[in-house]
């Protein structure tokens, strides 16, 4: 799917985290809001939420900030690796129900 241009995407989260991946994972997300950003689009990387709250909130509650921020936005950008991902497609499936924008990363 083509971008349009939207003026504010959010990013994914991807549940694939083991231990000693949290540094990758940060870095994926970073990356991929650097590129959109180059293209003229606001982006909320969910990594800055997680990173904020991560200790003190359960992951059910940080879904329900992500579906929050999914509220807010023209559409979502679905990180390659999105499959592998029970929150990612959780979001997805939210994002679809409210009928937003779904973007993927080119492979």
């Amino acid at each position: 799917m083509e971008e349009k241009g939207f003026s504010m995407m959010i990013l994914m989260l991807t549940d694939v985290l083991k231990e000693g991946t949290s540094c990758h994972y940060v870095q994926k997300f970073a990356k991929a809001e650097i590129e959109l950003m180059a293209k003229g689009h606001d982006v909320i990387n969910p990594c800055d939420i997680g990173g904020l709250y991560g200790n003190m909130l359960a992951y059910e509650h940080l879904l329900h900030i992500d579906y929050a921020l999914i509220d807010c936005v023209d559409a979502i950008y679905m990180l390659k690796d999105w499959k592998d991902s029970k929150g990612a497609k959780l979001e997805l499936n939210y994002a679809k129900c409210k009928g937003k924008e779904v973007l993927y990363e080119k492979k």
